[in-house]
């Protein structure tokens, strides 16, 4: 396969026997490939280099690949010998088929930066944005480093210098997210230091400079929860002592302005915030069940609606004759981890040792289950997708 040298001859494709075929056909056809296939075929030249790497293609790559499953993998990280990290990774259709024939999930383990070992695994925490895992360390840095992304599918990563602090004051702990800015194109990252007397100070980290920039503090009460991105935006859940109530504020990444937003009625105090099918969900617990709300838009005067009210799982040591399930927390964890379009939920349950998925059929109220090999120890199970995206733009 040959591209032409000129800019008239690059808008085909010329081959020996096969008809020309124009460049925007070959872009399309492409945009669909595996990043895997993707990675072997720039290698045949450099027009087919400049293609991939394009930034028009790979985000058009993006969204072909986050709207078909078997692009969506889920990565487990897990404590080794002397708290070192052992990455772990299987396909989202994977977990669903095991459970489904309630066999293992066998996952695959992962080559990592090495920087990530010079922390306990038990330290790290995680989080994705297309494609792009983001990892941080809330009390301690990552050998002096603030945050590393990761792209596991390109094997590409990047490291992003501690925030300086002007007023010498000493947080007692830091938490960053990181997230995309849909009308600028900017990929950033917000750190929060929060300090002793409960006020914080907030930087951001646009990819493509060389500093954080000091914006505003957060609003409307005061937080020490990890913030959620979905759909452009950052989202804390902060206490207001003033009325005793729990508030959501919102960060956009394009305006770096803040919001207050509105919560459905969820008649419980026990409520967290994550983000599911690229939007921001609620997570309400009551004695015996767990409601999922979904927010789909922010402009709307009721922008929430309730998918799904799951049941706890007491009673499955007995219902399925497991014994293990009695030292498990069957109370389900801070978020679902996947929800499909035809409406099952995959959430996660575990022990000190052990890890079980269940996938839960809200058509029929069903759960089935299974459990991965060789898992052992602390886990953090993280959703992400295939992608071309680079942290090092």
């Amino acid at each position: 396969m040959k591209f032409g040298s000129n800019e008239d001859d690059r808008n085909t494709i010329v081959t020996g026997t096969l008809p020309t075929l124009p460049f925007d056909l070959v872009a399309e056809i492409f945009c669909r490939l595996p990043v895997k296939l993707l990675l072997q075929l720039q290698c045949l030249g450099k027009s087919l280099k400049s293609l991939i790497s394009d930034p028009k293609f790979t985000k058009k790559h993006l969204q072909f690949s986050k709207a078909f499953q078997h692009n969506h993998h889920l990565i487990v990280n897990i404590p080794g010998d002397i708290g070192k990290l052992i990455m772990k990774d299987c396909t989202i259709p994977s977990v669903f088929n095991a459970a489904m024939s309630t066999s293992c999930i066998k996952p695959t383990k992962l080559r990592f930066p090495d920087i990530l070992n010079t922390v306990s695994a038990y330290k790290l925490c995680v989080s994705s944005c297309d494609g792009i895992l983001c990892f941080t360390c809330e009390y301690d840095t990552i050998a002096g480093h603030s945050v590393v992304l990761w792209n596991p599918s390109i094997r590409r990563f990047n490291m992003f210098p501690v925030m300086e602090n002007p007023g010498k004051r000493v947080p007692h702990s830091t938490k960053y997210n990181f997230g995309y800015g849909h009308s600028t194109h900017t990929y950033k990252i917000v750190g929060v230091s929060f300090f002793p007397d409960k006020s914080n100070e907030v930087c951001c980290y646009t990819l493509g400079t060389d500093c954080w920039r000091r914006i505003q503090d957060l609003p409307y009460g005061s937080t020490s929860a990890v913030g959620v991105f979905a759909r452009g935006t950052i989202n804390w859940l902060a206490y207001d002592s003033q009325s005793s109530s729990h508030n959501i504020v919102s960060l956009d990444l394009e305006k770096e302005s803040y919001q207050k937003l509105l919560k459905p009625n969820l008649e419980t105090d026990s409520w967290s915030l994550r983000e599911s099918m690229d939007c921001l969900c609620i997570f309400a617990r009551f004695e015996k069940f767990v409601d999922i709300w979904i927010m789909k838009r922010y402009d709307n005067e009721e922008p929430w609606s309730k998918l799904y009210r799951v049941p706890y799982m007491h009673d499955l040591a007995q219902l399925y004759h497991a014994p293990y399930l009695h030292d498990l927390d069957l109370n389900p964890n801070d978020d679902a981890l996947y929800i499909t379009e035809d409406d099952q939920v995959l959430m996660y349950y575990r022990n000190l040792v052990q890890l079980m998925f269940t996938v839960y059929d809200s058509k029929s109220g069903t759960f089935n289950m299974s459990v991965p090999q060789d898992i052992n120890g602390y886990f953090n199970p993280e959703v992400y997708v295939e992608s071309l995206i680079s942290p090092c733009p």
